[in-house]
């Protein structure tokens, strides 16, 4: 299934060199960016953060959701909700706005199958 459009150029190998940058090497997309800049290819951060995005829906996804439903159908499963504040970062520094938090929950799951623990959050 392709990422882009037949004018990309997200190959299979260059999605997975920047997915493997950022996923397990940590690396942020900015450095990406400019790693790959060294070597003459010349791909904005914006472009890398799109196909981040369009691979995740792709493949990434149907995984997780697989996961995800074995997750909340093991025996053992469990479950907690936890408030957490979510702030706003204001256009001006200058101005700390308290009004500006707002309160989200947090869902955690999770499981052993099969000697493995699986966890969400």
């Amino acid at each position: 299934m392709p990422i882009a459009s037949a004018l990309s150029v997200a190959t299979p190998s260059t999605l997975a060199l920047v997915l493997a940058n950022k996923y397990v090497d940590g690396t942020p997309l900015y450095r990406v960016a400019d790693a790959l800049g060294r070597a003459d290819v010349s791909i904005s951060r914006g472009t890398l953060g799109n196909w981040v995005i369009r691979a995740s829906e792709l493949h990434l996804h149907p995984v997780y959701d697989v996961l995800q439903q074995k997750l909340r159908s093991a025996p053992s499963a469990r479950s907690k909700h936890s408030r957490v504040a979510q702030f706003q970062v204001p256009r001006d520094m200058s101005r700390s706005d308290e009004s500006a938090t707002s309160v989200g929950i947090v869902m955690k799951y999770c499981s052993i199958m099969n000697g493995y623990l699986f966890w969400r959050s």
